[in-house]
Parts: structure tokens; sequence; C-alpha cells
């Protein structure tokens, strides 16, 4: 969060980042991820958009950063794998790989675009949809600027080198944990295994404790 709202002191991104964290862990289907815009409005003088802004692109870093990891790891255990357990985990991660390019590429392109058809669907609900119609294209040029204001060093340095630190550490406390509970099976192959736990934490929450 600091490296795209820099205008902000850092305790109090903090105390944002812990509400946010707690609400996604307690709310079912990862409805948490749509408290951070509003806790972003509510704790600071930006509105819904920075906010929205930073969920998206914190989110987009922090999946690519899963997928760097998770493409190291295969490339590491990849000859210990069973041989169509290992195609489809590369077929999986290159897929999301592609969707990664596309989604950097063309982001801003597709956000206003988004934005223009929920816009379009609204205008045909009278005077008030269109009244709102106009609230979300307004937002989606304002995201749109935000993300294509986005500076080369944020880009291609800050928001990477955080991404890649926090997902590393958490990886890193997991693998500790399961060899305190006496589970070692290698850093690497905990780290690629862990990747089970990401996709179930979108189901609800007694289902996805089980990642």
């Amino acid at each position: 969060l600091a490296c795209v709202l820099r205008d902000q002191p850092l305790p109090r991104l903090a105390a944002i980042s812990g509400l946010y964290t707690f609400l996604n862990h307690v709310l079912p289907f990862r409805l948490g991820e749509l408290s951070l815009p509003v806790l972003i409005k509510a704790c600071t003088p930006r509105g819904l958009v920075a906010g929205s802004f930073s969920l998206i692109v914190t989110r987009l870093y922090d999946v690519a950063s899963i997928a760097l990891l998770m493409l190291l790891s295969l490339a590491v255990v990849f000859r210990e794998l069973e041989a169509p357990l290992a195609r489809a985990l590369s077929t999986a991660l290159l897929a999301v790989v592609v969707a990664l390019v596309l989604s950097f590429r063309f982001l801003p392109a597709l956000v206003a675009l988004a934005a223009r058809a929920v816009a379009a669907v609204l205008r045909h609900a009278g005077a008030r949809g269109r009244a709102a119609a106009d609230r979300v294209a307004a937002a989606g040029g304002r995201l749109r600027a935000e993300l294509e204001g986005l500076t080369p060093r944020q880009r291609y340095l800050d928001l990477p080198v955080t991404s890649l630190a926090v997902q590393l550490s958490i990886y890193t406390f997991f693998y500790l944990t399961m060899r305190g509970m006496g589970l070692d099976i290698g850093f690497f192959k905990n780290m690629l295994a862990s990747s089970g736990e990401l996709i179930a934490g979108l189901l609800p929450n007694f289902f996805g404790s089980f990642g």
C-alpha cells in the first residue's frame, strides 16, 4: 500500500492493512477483498477510486509474484513429480503467465471498457440509473488515469520487490510451521503445494480452511 498511496502515513496504512487482512480471513468467498477500497475511503482523504486502484494493483502484483515463485518451485522439483501432474501444473502456470502479461499490458483499457459496459446497462434504469451511469463512467476514467500514472520505479521496482518479499515471507513461515509439525517435504515442494491453499481460499471459510 505504501508503494501506491505514497502520501499517507505508514501507521495509518498499517492499520488499514491489519483490518483488511482480518476481514479477508473472516468473510467467506474472499469478500474481504472488497473492504480495502471502503477502508481507504474511510481512513484517508482518498476516495473509492483510489481504494479500488490500490486493490487492483496490489492483487495483480501478488498474483504475478505467486506465479513466479511457483514457476521457480516447479523448475526445481519437476523431475520428482509424476508426469501427468507435472504437465498439468506446467499448463496451468503457463496460462496464468499469459493472462498476467495481457493484464499488465491492457489493464487500463480493460478497466475503462468494463466501466463503460456497466454504465451502458445502468442508463436503461431511468433517471437514477443514468445518474449512476455517469458516476461509474467518471470513476472508470479516473481509475484508468491512476493506472496509467504509475511511474516506472513503481511498476518495475517498488511494487515487484515488495510483493515478492511479502509472498516469500508467507511461504517461508508456512514452511517453518510445517517443519515444526514434523512435515518436511522440502522448501520448494512446500511452496508449490501451497498453491492449493490459495485456490481453496476462494471457497467459503469452512471448506477453504482445509487448503
